[in-house]
């Protein structure tokens, strides 16, 4: 082969790996645009019960949310050991923005002091499991909290606080916050508004989330520039006719060394 012949086709791979590369453009791969999604999601992706009386039962909650343009059937859910009770879970097939709850049990362990991590998955039509990891921690001096029933709120939110563990000081994050219509009846949603201007709403337009709809709100904040302080910025959602929904963000900035 002539040495023009092999310069001809270094030459040719040379650009085809150019063009395959994010980075042949400016652009890294982080910064190109996200897939849409394909299948359901579970809110949240993970789930602490918290410090239970060991031998207890508890309660937990789990939404399946439909976040993509066509139906989504889930087939089933399926604790990874016994002390996951899902008994009543049923097949069922999600509309576009469409949310379901799905209640469950979990038995704390006998022994006091113990951290433990199983799982929920859950099989979709179509589509990979969805494996969902539930912690649970017993503690003798745990009290069992007795609550008298109240009225089921209008709008739920996943999840309810969101906290971050120390961050460099300024360092600026994502995150979200999804509202769950869970009434009966079509809410109008006008605003949000964030009680510090470090937080951010990405796309919080008025719009009309029908009975079991799901919405994203995507955040942008940032944490404290200065070290070693902390603070709790209030997100709040308003719907008409109601008292806005409030979600708290906690960040703080790492203490300097």
């Amino acid at each position: 082969m002539s040495i023009h012949r092999m310069r001809t086709i270094a030459a040719g791979m040379t650009l085809a790996l150019l063009l395959l590369t994010p980075h042949a453009a400016g652009q890294s791969t982080a910064d190109a645009a996200p897939a849409p999604p394909t299948s359901a999601i579970v809110l949240p992706a993970q789930l602490d019960l918290g410090a239970v009386v060991p031998a207890e039962t508890t309660k937990g909650e789990l939404w399946l949310v439909n976040p993509t343009d066509a139906p989504v059937t889930v087939r089933s859910a399926k604790g990874s050991c016994g002390c996951i009770g899902l008994k009543r879970f049923r097949p069922v097939t999600l509309a576009p923005n469409q949310a379901h709850l799905v209640s469950f049990t979990m038995l704390a362990p006998k022994a006091d002091g113990l951290t433990k991590t199983k799982h929920v998955t859950f099989t979709v039509r179509g589509a990979p499991p969805i494996k969902v990891p539930v912690t649970i921690t017993t503690d003798a001096t745990a009290e069992t909290l007795r609550v008298e029933p109240v009225a089921e709120p209008r709008v739920r939110t996943v999840p309810s606080r969101i906290a971050y563990k120390p961050l460099s000081p300024g360092t600026k994050v994502e995150t979200e916050v999804w509202l769950i219509n869970t009434s009966t009846e079509p809410l109008a949603f006008t605003g949000a508004r964030s009680s510090c201007g470090c937080t951010t709403f990405v796309d919080a337009e008025p719009r009309t989330m029908a009975p079991g709809e799901a919405t994203r709100f995507p955040i942008a904040a940032s944490a404290p520039k200065k070290a070693g302080k902390k603070r709790t910025v209030d997100m709040l959602f308003s719907f008409e006719g109601m008292e806005p929904v409030r979600v708290p963000l906690v960040m703080s900035a790492a203490a300097a060394e």
